[in-house]
C-alpha cells in the first residue's frame, strides 16, 4: 500500500513539475507590454487550459483575462473561444448551469461568424453537460 502511495505522489510530482515550467514561460510572454494584444489573448486562454488540470481558480483568473481583452478590442471570435474555455471550466467544476450559460453565449458567436466546426464542438460540449447532469433526451 505504502508503495503503492508513494509511487501516486512520484506521478504526480513530476506532472507538476513538467507543467509548471510551460505555464511560467506562458506567464512570462504574456507579461510582456510589447506583444499584440490577440497574441495575449491566446496566451490567456492557453494559460487557462494549462490550470484546468491542476488549479480551477488561476484557471477562470486567466480565461476571464482572455474574455475581458477580447470584448475590450472586440474580436468576436476571440470572445466566444473565451466563453467557451469558461464554460468548460464551469464543466469540470460540476457547476453546469453556468457552463450552459457560457457554452450558449460561445454558440451564438459562433454561429454569426458561420463557423460550422466549432459550432458542433460547442453543441458537443453542452451535450456532455446535459447528460451529466442525466438529460439524456435534451443532450440527443
Amino acid at each position: 500500500m505504502k508503495k503503492n502511495v508513494f509511487i501516486l505522489i512520484l506521478i504526480k510530482s513530476v506532472f507538476l513539475y513538467s507543467q509548471t515550467p510551460l505555464i511560467e514561460s506562458l506567464v512570462k510572454e504574456s507579461n510582456k507590454a510589447s506583444i499584440h494584444d490577440t497574441i495575449k489573448i491566446k496566451l490567456f486562454g492557453d494559460i487557462a487550459w494549462e490550470y484546468m488540470s491542476t488549479d480551477m481558480v488561476k484557471s477562470l483568473e486567466y480565461a476571464n483575462k482572455e474574455l475581458s481583452l477580447a470584448t475590450k478590442i472586440k474580436k468576436e471570435a476571440d470572445i466566444a473561444q473565451a466563453e467557451s474555455d469558461i464554460g468548460s471550466i464551469y464543466n469540470r467544476k460540476s457547476i453546469f448551469d453556468t457552463a450552459l450559460i457560457h457554452y450558449n453565449k460561445a454558440l451564438v458567436i459562433r454561429q454569426k461568424l458561420k463557423q460550422d466546426i466549432k459550432v458542433a464542438g460547442i453543441y458537443t460540449n453542452i451535450a456532455t453537460v446535459l447528460m451529466r447532469q442525466s438529460k439524456f433526451e435534451e443532450a440527443l
